[in-house]
């Protein structure tokens, strides 16, 4: 069946249909650096006892200024071993905290060097070291007989076995479903310095990795269909097993998804596939899917730059499989929900768009996951609540009759409360549990980025937010790095309130503290007009004049500028500015009306303001807002939705 529809100025045209059909190239853009590592896989999955045996070829360039002496690699499946390794003693909430009932692990069977036309050498086991990961060895080092030289190139060839987990955080099996994530024995990054930026798999850590070209081929029994990252090159049954080949280069991860039920959807937006690999009975949530992610596609490649590979597919696990979902890898997302969502419900919505911004934030710039995840997870939360709010305003998260919320309000009010408890730039392992990780790196930042768009103007933040994705593609960009495109675009002003908000747990909270109207009379005495002196008229026949005072308050370590809103008895208002280096704000007001109302950020730029709800007075002769009167319970729910939403 075919389908046409228009979501904004993209059309889409899907179809239902059995299985992907292979793709041509696998080229994601121009002028690789030479100096990435690349990789050459073939893995067999045992759909019956969850294994896979593969055989690697890693590629690689001692693109450092020293000679290198070992090589480090992560093994992450080791992290599913058991409850002992690094990532279960630091589960304290969030997912992944549950331990599965059927563990896994990652097992090196050879590792071989080869330099030149020499033959290979054998490294395993004589060449290994546990390091300081001998608990759960998801980080491992492989010490080199002879020094890589600068310059040259060297190949590793690996034989593994792993044992998939109940599926957990990421990647394993339910029944038949194989997420197939985190799965293969991966080089860690190689630093200009000649060391390697390796670490054991942490529980709010993910993954950091050169750039490269893989090519994998993946067995899985004739009857499953698999969903992977990169362009499908070709496709074939050999002796009863589906055997897949797929490739991509400039990306720095791989994953697939093999499973017997999958049902498909797809369609080709703006030159590109879009895939969804779903359950069956989903076919609406799918399709909700297919739409979120054709239209943010677009938008996405506009604001932070042009996607720059062919294909992008999005799975579905199905229900008992849930830790599957809301995840990231290049080309590949997954999503989640019940298929009984409803459309009023935008959570759908919201875990596609997310999932899809990580292939910038996470894919195309691929910062350090572990000692700046709020580059990844924060710069994408503001993004998606972005996207959110531009297709469905103030309800782009609920919509339910007269219960409406907006993605970005519950980031705000849920990420208020933890600012006192770390700074949001810490590394991934010092925050002390998940609900901080959560309302700190994704709620915080996204909170932050959005303030300071609304304050400093959309188009130079936009401009910024574009430089950004352009100048680091393919970098590993730093929280210094970000800072400085800031201060380019909107000022030393704007970057320092970045600082203080990523690196000083920076607050700020305006207050209106006074709202008052009197009537002002002249009394019996003198007055002068020029040298005439006469005397003032007193009682009922005095001028009377009303006189307001307006006095407001900004707390906290940061500066933000913002504007007073005063509202008069006839109903005119005014706006009056409240520049960032006033700690204060005192206006008097004399005329025939008392103002009567007086509100703090009235556009609600300053988003990261500790609490809205003393923001605004009113004088006794005009009634609060319905919103003073319930905001403090309004937000006490949206925090503990947040809180929710964060485990």
């Amino acid at each position: 069946m075919m389908v046409c529809r228009s979501i904004g100025a993209v059309c889409v045209t899907a179809a239902v249909v059995t299985a992907p059909a292979a793709a041509a190239s696998a080229s994601a853009s121009a002028g690789r650096d030479p100096q990435r590592v690349d990789y050459t896989i073939d893995v067999n999955l045992d759909a019956a006892t969850h294994e896979l045996t593969g055989h690697e070829r890693v590629s690689l360039v001692n693109s450092s200024s020293k000679a290198l002496r070992e090589v480090w690699l992560h093994l992450y499946l080791n992290a599913f071993s058991n409850a002992h390794t690094t990532f279960f003693r630091e589960a304290n909430g969030g997912r992944g905290t549950d331990t599965p009932d059927h563990w896994g692990y990652s097992e090196l069977k050879s590792v071989r060097m080869v330099t030149g036309t020499d033959a290979p050498v054998e490294l395993w086991p004589q060449h290994f070291d546990a390091g300081a990961s001998s608990d759960d060895r998801t980080d491992v080092r492989i010490t080199l007989p002879t020094a890589l030289a600068p310059g040259a190139a060297a190949t590793l060839l690996i034989d593994f076995h792993a044992q998939l987990p109940e599926v957990v955080e990421r990647t394993g099996y339910g029944g038949s479903f194989h997420m197939v994530g985190q799965w293969f024995p991966k080089l860690a990054k190689l630093n200009g310095d000649g060391s390697f930026a390796h670490f054991p798999l942490h529980h709010f850590s993910e993954f950091y990795a050169d750039f490269g070209r893989y090519d994998v081929t993946m067995r899985v029994p004739e009857s499953f269909a698999v969903v992977a990252t990169g362009e499908r090159q070709w496709e074939r049954v050999e002796e009863g097993r589906r055997v897949v080949n797929n490739v991509q280069n400039d990306v720095h991860d791989f994953a697939f998804a093999a499973w017997d039920k999958f049902r498909f959807l797809e369609a080709n937006v703006s030159g590109r596939r879009i895939v969804v690999a779903y359950p069956p009975g989903f076919d609406a949530v799918a399709q909700r899917e297919l739409d979120t992610a054709a239209a943010a596609l677009d938008d996405f490649s506009t604001w932070y730059g042009p996607y720059p590979y062919k294909i992008l597919s999005v799975v579905h696990p199905p229900s008992g499989s849930e830790e599957a979902g809301g995840m990231e890898y290049p080309t590949l997302i997954t999503t989640g929900g019940s298929w009984a969502t409803p459309k009023g419900l935008r959570s759908i919505e919201l875990v596609t768009v997310h999932e899809l911004g990580h292939q910038w934030f996470y894919g195309l710039l691929a910062s350090n996951e572990l000692a700046s995840p709020f580059l990844d997870e924060g710069f994408n939360t503001f993004a998606e609540a972005r996207w959110m709010g531009a297709h469905a305003g103030d309800a782009s998260l609920l919509d339910l009759g007269p219960l409406k919320l907006a993605d970005e309000c519950m980031y705000a009010a849920g990420s208020a409360k933890a600012v006192s408890h770390s700074i949001v730039g810490a590394r991934a392992d010092q925050f002390s549990s998940g609900a901080d990780y959560g309302a700190l790196v994704y709620g915080r930042t996204g909170t932050l980025l959005a303030s300071l768009r609304r304050v400093y103007g959309a188009a130079p933040f936009d401009a910024a937010m574009r430089a950004y994705g352009d100048r680091f593609r393919f970098e590993h960009p730093t929280p210094a790095d970000a800072e400085e495109v800031f201060r380019e675009h909107l000022g030393a002003e704007a970057a320092r309130v970045f600082h203080q908000g990523i690196s000083e747990q920076g607050w700020i909270d305006f207050e209106l503290v006074s709202l008052a109207c009197r009537t002002k009379q002249n009394v019996k005495g003198y007055v002068f007009s020029g040298v005439e002196r006469s005397e003032a008229p007193g009682g009922d026949a005095a001028p009377k004049v009303k006189v307001s005072a307006v006095r407001g308050e900004r707390r906290g370590t940061m500066a933000l500028p913002t504007e007073v809103e005063v509202t008069f008895e006839d109903g005119r208002s005014e706006r009056h500015p409240w520049p960032a280096g006033d700690r204060s704000f005192e206006r008097t007001f004399e005329g025939g009306e008392c103002v009567v109302q007086a509100s703090i950020d009235p556009d609600r730029r300053v988003l990261i303001d500790a609490q809205r709800a003393n923001d605004t007075r009113t004088t006794e002769t005009r009634k609060a807002p319905f919103f003073s009167g319930v905001a403090r319970t309004w937000l006490a729910a949206i925090e503990a939705l947040f809180a929710w939403v964060g485990s």
